[in-house]
């Protein structure tokens, strides 16, 4: 950001220095980057998991599954009922998916719907939260983003989900049971949120929640998009072991 200052004709010296500071100033400012969101981070991950065709192709179509990110709004899924709301909107998003691959659209579709399907995956494993403190979730989400780089992914399961659509149910009461176990650890580190959103101590308890939820989140996103793809029939070959690091 810039400082204000108050410009005074003077001397030229005084006025080369005034430029500079004010160049040195929008020189940094223009370095800094975004913060990557989560949902990003997940999807990214998730993709080196892939088929090659997959990977190919998703990669030339980012901004779709961008897209497809922002399209999910998070706030509206964060009391312990609207994620059983979303549950099922995944398995929707899932199944039409499936039916858009087969029919061959623009890819960039697609990649809208895997990058739902990334968001969605994230907002169901965030833990449940009581009334009112949405918004610590969402703090929580963007403390992940700010720190994936800093986590080391783990494979919890290698195995791809079945191919019918029970399979899938079976994993989402999986990710239910995995989130409320989180909750009590999360209430009772949330209050930490507001002093640590840019970078979390790799000891403390809310380092360990952040990168179990954002391991789990990569390797659900990586389950689902496997089931799609195989399910429309996709070129699964070049895909490389689950059991190797990302």
């Amino acid at each position: 950001m810039f400082q204000s200052f108050k410009l005074v004709w003077g001397p030229i010296p005084g006025l080369v220095l005034f430029c500079a500071m004010a160049s040195a100033q929008q020189e940094g400012a223009t370095t800094i980057k975004p913060a990557k969101s989560a949902s990003l981070a997940i999807a990214e991950k998730a993709l080196q998991w892939m088929p090659e065709s997959f990977r190919r192709v998703l990669s030339r179509n980012m901004d779709g599954l961008r897209n497809g990110i922002d399209e999910v709004h998070g706030a509206k899924f964060l009391l312990a009922s609207d994620r059983l709301t979303l549950e099922e909107n995944l398995l929707q998003r899932m199944a039409s998916t499936v039916n858009r691959l087969q029919s061959r659209p623009r890819f960039s579709e697609a990649a809208k719907d895997f990058g739902a399907l990334a968001q969605m995956m994230l907002l169901l494993n965030l833990p449940e939260n009581e009334a009112g403190s949405s918004d610590r979730l969402l703090t929580f989400s963007d403390v992940i983003g700010r720190n994936s780089e800093a986590f080391r992914v783990v494979v919890y399961d290698a195995f791809e989900i079945g191919g019918n659509s029970d399979e899938v149910r079976t994993l989402l009461e999986t990710v239910r049971q995995r989130r409320k176990r989180l909750s009590e650890p999360f209430s009772l580190e949330a209050t930490r949120l507001a002093t640590t959103t840019i970078a979390l101590d790799p000891r403390s308890p809310l380092y360990g929640i952040a990168a179990l939820v954002y391991s789990h989140a990569i390797n659900d996103t990586a389950r689902a998009w496997l089931w799609v793809w195989r399910s429309a029939n996709g070129d699964m070959s070049g895909r490389p072991s689950l059991q190797a690091q990302p």
